[in-house]
């Protein structure tokens, strides 16, 4: 038994680039309706000095919504919003391993510092971590920073004493490397 040859349909070539020619009248009869050419639904992408800025405040909107969601929503974000902004700029979800850099949730200047016993608690206390920016050497520029670990974990599980922890751990910070601002967004 030999087998058939498929056929080929011939489908109707669309006019114009428009991919849907029959539209259906309010009267129900069918109508072969004319539209222009597709419209380019997004805004061609421009690259300039703005953009780097808008991106740059993206990227800070997107870590503070782990931190704070609240301030987040109330800076125009809603929490649906910053997921998405997520997954676009490429950013994971901040991790507590030790030896991984972290960026300070809320940080302009692009403050980073190692993991720590310390990171949960900038995330809750955001307030606590302005006082610990201020105590940094250098807060013009992205500073790498190492709390030392002979400060005692148990004190972090106690709240009333965590302002004078914090402020006792600012001593303890110990510059590991400066890197102009140009240098890290170029990364």
């Amino acid at each position: 038994m030999q087998a058939m040859p498929k056929q080929r349909r011939n489908l109707p070539v669309p006019r114009e680039g428009n991919l849907h020619n029959n539209r259906v009248s309010d009267e129900g009869a069918g109508v072969q309706a004319r539209a222009g050419p597709l419209q380019e639904i997004r805004p061609p992408l421009q690259r300039g000095k703005e953009d780097a800025g808008d991106l740059e405040k993206l990227t800070e909107l997107a870590y503070l919504g782990y931190a704070d969601r609240e301030m987040a929503e109330r800076l125009g974000c809603s929490v649906s919003h910053l997921r998405y902004v997520r997954r676009k700029l490429g950013l994971k979800k901040p991790r507590g391993r030790k030896g991984k850099v972290y960026l300070i949730e809320g940080s302009l200047d692009g403050i980073r510092y190692r993991k720590t016993p310390l990171y949960d608690w900038l995330i809750l206390w955001r307030s606590e971590a302005e006082a610990l920016l201020e105590a940094l050497a250098c807060p013009k520029h992205p500073v790498y920073v190492d709390l030392k670990q002979e400060l005692s974990e148990n004190m972090a599980h106690v709240k009333a004493w965590l302002s004078n922890w914090l402020r006792e751990a600012a001593k303890h910070i110990a510059i590991v490397e400066v890197k102009p601002l140009e240098k890290l967004r170029m990364k």
